[in-house]
């Protein structure tokens, strides 16, 4: 079983949908802060599928400095549903609307980040424009479905959309 230490938790900044705080422990005199991130904000991630392929993004990611594989991702706005973000994303992203999408679960992402994800998986796709924000350079690939898992668990470098991928091929 594991001890227990004494636990406090600090709100360092809270703004709109962003907290950042300490979580600071102590144990017999000894004390150890961990700073943490939680995003409020709800996220979706959307794998857009058909019989035989994936439609998977490849984008330039600031933080990382390199175009990455990634999945329709992003924030919900306020008093929409998650099934209502999904396709907003989907469709913004893509240019692709799903006459069925299904919702493969909620989970949240944590370690000193913490955010909900709904991961969905949307088919019987219709092809349109995307409709990209002007800082936006997405492109669209359509993968095998083989590919896609190779994709998933060697390129994919945010480790909640490769589970989102996989999920999906699952």
């Amino acid at each position: 079983m594991l001890s227990m230490h004494k636990i406090a938790k600090k709100t360092l900044w809270d703004k709109d949908d962003i907290e950042v705080g300490e979580f600071i422990f102590s144990d017999n005199g000894k004390k150890k802060v961990k700073k943490y991130i939680e995003l409020k904000r709800k996220v979706v991630l959307i794998v857009p599928c058909d019989e035989k392929y994936a439609y998977l993004l490849k984008e330039y990611r600031p933080l990382y400095k390199k175009t990455v594989w990634r999945l329709v991702a992003g924030a919900l706005k306020k008093n929409e549903t998650p099934k209502q973000g999904a396709a907003r994303e989907l469709f913004e992203e893509t240019g692709i609307k799903s006459r069925k999408l299904t919702l493969l679960g909620s989970y949240e992402y944590m370690g000193w980040v913490k955010f909900p994800i709904f991961v969905f998986k949307a088919e019987n796709l219709t092809f349109h424009n995307q409709k990209l924000d002007f800082y936006e350079k997405i492109k669209v690939v359509k993968v095998p479905l083989s590919k896609a898992k190779k994709i998933a668990l060697q390129d994919v470098v945010e480790p909640h959309h490769a589970f989102g991928l996989l999920k999906a091929l699952n």
